[in-house]
């Protein structure tokens, strides 16, 4: 034991944002012995600065290379007290959350709200969640210019030092996403999770972070080379666990294996560097969303065309993990897949959260059962088990004749 706390007194890195506005660098080289204390009963024979982030007070965040042009400065009292009295999810495992989306009012689709205002609520989803670095690439539409300057002093003053890294751009294309890998050592750290957004409007709706943290811990401990966690489309993802191969419930959430890139996953990081790096993008390719640059003939059907026409359609890549509680719902719905609102409200700001009944659950967990048109449902002949249904409402705890208004 005393071998093993002696071993702990590792270098943390961490980057910052000072008050200038410029990226920073800190370096500390403090042990983490409170965090090994506190992860004793999950250890794992493999290093955790290769894997999922294990979690207590200060912890380690992506070493930058080398040879990147941003300062280094030693201030880690700063960083305390950046982290003072935030209210952290109690989760012995963390992930990061890197995101790159458009934000604009021009869409086929009405706006019930403004597009920013929406983001912003998505955003604000996501602060109490066992994040320790958010790692936002956000393109404004110009309507939006005036409220770039607040919208970075609200992540600045909501996230302090988990604010990692802020540009008003996204990445669109294999250059620029192999530079973010390279910055951030992907292909060092290929067992770190990472909640990869390209959207701007998945709210995390769920009634605390006990499922997602049991979520992180299973992707974690899964042996897999590439594995993920759907975080959205609750009742397309569900369904779709019984496609391509027979689905296993380990818990509170079904596993099964497929190949699915969507960019609204907790990926591992490993995965992300196969995508942007270890596979060869067409010249000149730029992709808003990576959802389509490998695309399973078993998920999408025989006549979908991957964006990466050599990668692997055939062979599923991936652990696949859904949850049985719903985690994020896009906040528009899903009536453009054929979900009614009936079954699936749309979110609003400022209200409380959806009625929880028994019968409400059901609706929004097997809402999907009857689609048919949509790539995921045709020629999908599962549903979903009664045993699930089961489980679902176990896990909310919901009695089956009363509804609750969270």
């Amino acid at each position: 034991l005393f071998l093993l706390l002696g071993a702990c007194g590792g270098v943390l890195l961490s980057v910052r944002r000072s008050s200038s506005g410029r990226l920073v660098r800190c370096r500390t080289g403090r042990g983490a012995w409170l965090l090994l204390l506190a992860m004793l009963p999950l250890a794992s024979p493999v290093s955790p600065s290769q894997n999922a982030y294990l979690v207590s007070g200060d912890v380690p965040t992506w070493p930058f290379a080398e040879g990147d042009h941003w300062q280094r400065r030693d201030n880690i009292s700063t960083h305390k007290q950046l982290n003072a009295g935030r209210r952290r999810p109690h989760c012995p495992i963390s992930m990061d959350l890197l995101l790159s989306t458009f934000i604009t009012n021009k869409r086929s689709r009405g706006n019930r709200y403004s597009r920013l205002q929406v983001f912003r609520h998505a955003m604000r989803s996501y602060f109490d969640l066992p994040i320790h670095g958010f790692y936002l690439f956000i393109q404004l539409d110009e309507e939006f210019s005036s409220q770039r300057q607040n919208l970075e002093n609200e992540l600045n003053s909501s996230l302090g030092s988990r604010l990692q890294h802020l540009e008003f751009t996204r990445i669109l294309t294999q250059a620029r996403w192999k530079w973010l890998m390279s910055s951030i050592g992907s292909d060092k750290h290929s067992g770190r999770l990472v909640f990869f957004l390209q959207n701007d409007d998945h709210i995390f709706i769920d009634v605390d972070t006990s499922l997602l943290c049991q979520g992180l811990m299973l992707l974690h401990s899964e042996p897999s080379k590439f594995k993920t966690l759907y975080m959205s489309h609750w009742p397309e993802a569900l369904r779709l666990t019984g496609k391509v191969s027979p689905p296993q419930r380990i818990g509170g959430f079904v596993r099964t294996n497929l190949t699915m890139v969507d960019a609204v996953q907790v990926f591992n990081l490993g995965f992300l560097h196969h995508i942007f790096v270890e596979l060869e993008w067409p010249q000149g390719l730029q992709v808003r969303r990576i959802d389509r640059l490998i695309m399973q003939r078993a998920v999408w059907g025989t006549f979908a065309q991957s964006l990466l026409r050599t990668a692997d359609t055939e062979n599923s890549l991936q652990a696949f993990f859904v949850p049985l509680r719903e985690l994020c719902r896009k906040f528009d719905g899903y009536m453009h897949i054929g979900i009614p609102f009936a079954k699936v409200p749309q979110l609003e700001i400022n209200h409380t959260g959806p009625v929880r009944s028994a019968d409400s659950l059901k609706q929004v967990m097997l809402a999907a059962e009857k689609l048919q048109n949509d790539p995921w449902s045709r020629g999908n002949n599962f549903s979903v088990p009664a045993e699930w249904v089961s489980v679902m409402l176990d896990l909310y705890g919901v009695p089956r004749t009363t509804s609750m208004d969270l």
